[in-house]
Parts: C-alpha cells; sequence; structure tokens
C-alpha cells in the first residue's frame, strides 16, 4: 500500500511539473525578450532548458550513486 501511495504522489508531481511547462515557457519568453516569431531564438532557449534538465538529472544520479541508464 505504501508503495502505491508513493506512486500516486509522484505520479501528481510529475503531472504538476508538465502542467506548469507552458505558463513557464512562456514567461521564460517575455524575461528573456525572445520573440515567439524567432524561431532560432527559441531553439537555443529549448537547448539551454534541455541541458540544464541534464545537468540536474545527472547531478542526481551521481549523488544517488547510480548509473545513468
Amino acid at each position: 500500500m505504501k508503495s502505491n501511495l508513493k506512486t500516486i504522489i509522484l505520479s501528481l508531481l510529475v503531472m504538476a511539473l508538465w502542467g506548469s511547462l507552458f505558463p513557464m515557457v512562456k514567461l521564460g519568453y517575455g524575461a528573456f525578450n525572445i520573440s515567439s516569431s524567432s524561431v532560432p531564438d527559441i531553439l537555443m532557449f529549448a537547448s539551454y532548458r534541455f541541458i540544464i534538465s541534464g545537468l540536474i538529472v545527472s547531478a542526481f544520479c551521481l549523488f544517488r550513486k547510480e548509473k545513468i541508464a
């Protein structure tokens, strides 16, 4: 039962993070003055987001002493 509750809580956390993605990206466009018609700027912003999230996941796995897939 405890494992089931943990799964539900983690699922809700993931849904909350995914649900907040679109508004946060729009806020990021405004904060960094990125025009929604400038494809190179949008791709660069997306690449920065992926690099940062990859570094966070790598650091998390490093501190947990687990291998990354």
